[in-house]
């Protein structure tokens, strides 16, 4: 076995550093798109839990090829056995802006995403932290 280094620090975390329009922004989420969100959850949660996991899994374009169909079903009791209000407050904890934390991220970093996320797609998410990061290191 060839040891080419050792690895002192490792983060592994699904991250956005921030999903809303704003005038430093422009490529985030109108807040009317968080609002449909919200009032999606409040009028029926588990058939918005349904909607996310499809898009999550992306079931409809792949089926049983990313998650079996037991995955799919324990996220969505997962999802299900949350409290309302901790399902609706995920929506806000998406309106903050985690740029300034990224600065204080100071190991080496690698990020991986796939290019056909539809919850976090690549272009405003993956993309711009990467950017972001080569502005602060």
């Amino acid at each position: 076995m060839v040891r080419i280094g050792s690895i002192k620090r490792f983060l592994l975390l699904r991250f956005f550093h921030f999903f809303l329009k704003t005038d430093d922004n422009p490529d985030g989420k109108d807040i009317s798109f968080f609002d449909e969100i919200i009032q999606s959850i409040k009028n029926d949660r588990f058939a918005y839990i349904s909607k996310f996991l499809n898009d999550f899994y992306n079931i409809d374009e792949s089926p049983n090829k990313l998650a079996s169909d037991e995955v799919v079903r324990f996220s969505w009791n997962v999802a299900a056995n949350a409290s309302p209000i901790a399902t609706i407050s995920c929506v806000s904890a998406w309106q903050t802006d985690f740029r300034k934390d990224l600065r204080k991220i100071s190991i080496t970093s690698l990020i991986i995403q796939g290019d056909d996320d539809r919850i976090l797609p690549f272009p405003v998410t993956g993309k711009k932290m990467h950017d972001h990061w080569k502005e602060v290191n």
